[in-house]
């Protein structure tokens, strides 16, 4: 399930449809999930739909349209999900390793979830807030930043969906955490700090040079 719906408002515009080397975003992304999965289902912009190339739309892709939120986005496609594993990733993260998506779907299919983290590294002390008041100091060694891909038992996110429906997840950006809210627990996989996610230009620029350069090696050999 690729996330390709947002409207890209702090980046000034879709994400999907960058270009780096004649290929767009989706079709890199795309072709990554494809590697790994029999059914691959993408969420995008109803004013996008007839922007995608030829190439995406080819069985195993199913391109829809995807919600006003993340979440909606995600429960549009588990709806046509037919896999006991369900793979979910971003198209502005074109820079995940093959082995960072093994290594997360065998992690869910011996856990039943799983999720790309690196360690945050803030400069800072960490602490939660609560009305203008300090509520609980962070130990920096523990926290972590989510990636994708992220995998999870069908079954298991459906559930959770269902346990969650309303407010909370309009609250929670990424998925796992709302599995460990549903009482489900989820395995964390060493990510990348290489693995990016593009949210401003500045982004695009580093992510556009690494794919050039991934581009020149892979002419290379």
């Amino acid at each position: 399930m690729i996330l390709a719906a947002g409207s890209g408002t702090r980046f000034g515009q879709s994400k999907a449809f960058l270009e780096c080397d004649g290929k767009t975003l989706l079709e890199r992304v795309v072709e990554q999930a494809a590697l790994f999965a029999g059914e691959v289902l993408v969420g995008l912009p109803g004013e996008d739909l007839g922007r995608v190339p030829p190439s995406v739309r080819r069985s195993p892709v199913v391109v829809v349209t995807g919600g006003d939120t993340r979440h909606a986005t995600v429960e549009e496609l588990l709806a046509r999900a037919t896999r006991p594993l369900v793979l979910l990733h971003e198209v502005a993260r074109p820079l995940a390793p093959p082995t960072l998506f093994a290594a997360v779907l065998e992690a869910a299919q011996v856990y039943g979830a799983a999720s790309a983290y690196v360690l945050a590294s803030p400069r800072d002390s960490l602490a939660l807030e609560d009305g203008g008041f300090l509520a609980a100091a962070l130990p920096r060694d523990h926290v972590v930043q989510l990636q994708t891909p992220q995998a999870f038992r069908r079954e298991w996110l459906v559930d959770v969906c269902r346990q969650l429906q309303g407010r909370i997840l309009q609250q929670v950006s990424s998925v796992p955490p709302l599995f460990v809210e549903a009482g489900y627990r989820v395995r964390l996989v060493p990510g990348s700090p290489d693995n990016m996610k593009i949210t401003f230009p500045e982004d695009w620029e580093i992510v556009r040079a690494k794919l050039s350069t991934e581009g020149l090696s892979g002419a290379g050999k």
